[in-house]
């Protein structure tokens, strides 16, 4: 910025100097060029009308207010920085630890779902598996004793396939082995069925029966949909798991 208007004798230093230092404050003036300009209008003011006191006392603390502002916003702008960076590397590592607590969630579902394999699980749900040699467990709970129980058996597409009946049953869990007969008298191929169990006590009155699908498990898949262990064609997803023995 030019100061030659501030070094000059001949310049006017008693009039609309304190406009002066305020442009120039306003303007970006450094500490420097500051002190210079005040200096010129020491050395230049009029001895015999010298420079009002209060007006020099303003202009300085003009300059003083300016200087400390300036140096909060640099000092802002560091700490805005420091924080930037700090931001980014909490990210970094929460990111890393979310990658690294979903790898160990992983390997350990696979081990627990390994470790059912070869056991006999039950769980909610009225689907069988049926291997084409032995017998398919059928399974419901009763809420009370029941002088009858009628078991419908269907294929995938819906259609009845096998209607049998079970008398004399009690309360809790009850299986209903089916040998794979249908009605017609062949044997059903192998695959997963559904069924359903209509009780009644001795009145003809229904007794509440829920359906359970047993079996042993001889794989487990992880997928999309989940981890699933797998009866024969039956899959169930390993939260449904109710309970499990060998």
């Amino acid at each position: 910025m030019d100061i030659s208007s501030f070094m000059n004798p001949a310049a006017p230093v008693n009039g609309g100097s304190n406009g002066q230092f305020t442009g120039a404050l306003d303007s970006g003036l450094g500490r420097d060029a500051f002190l210079k300009m005040l200096v010129a209008q020491l050395n230049n003011q009029d001895p015999m009308n010298p420079q009002d006191g209060h007006e020099f006392a303003a202009q300085l603390a003009q300059f003083s207010t300016v200087e400390q502002l300036q140096s909060l916003n640099q000092r802002s702008t560091q700490q805005m920085d420091l924080l930037s960076g700090l931001g980014e590397t909490v990210g970094t590592s929460m990111e890393s630890q979310g990658e690294e607590i979903a790898a160990l969630r992983n390997t350990m579902e696979i081990s627990r779902a390994t470790n059912f394999i070869g056991r006999t699980i039950e769980t909610k749900g009225n689907t069988v598996s049926w291997s084409g040699d032995g017998a398919a467990p059928l399974t419901a709970t009763l809420a009370q004793p029941a002088a009858q129980a009628e078991i419908t058996v269907r294929d995938g597409e819906g259609n009845v396939i096998r209607t049998f009946t079970a008398t004399d049953l009690q309360a809790g869990p009850q299986a209903f082995p089916w040998n794979g007969l249908m009605d017609t008298g062949a044997t059903a191929p192998p695959g997963a069925y559904t069924f359903a169990v209509r009780a009644t006590d001795a009145q003809g009155n229904r007794v509440s029966a829920e359906p359970m699908t047993v079996g042993t498990v001889d794989r487990v898949s992880f997928g999309t949909d989940g981890t699933k262990l797998w009866i024969g064609d039956v899959g169930i997803p390993l939260s449904d798991v109710r309970s499990m023995r060998s």
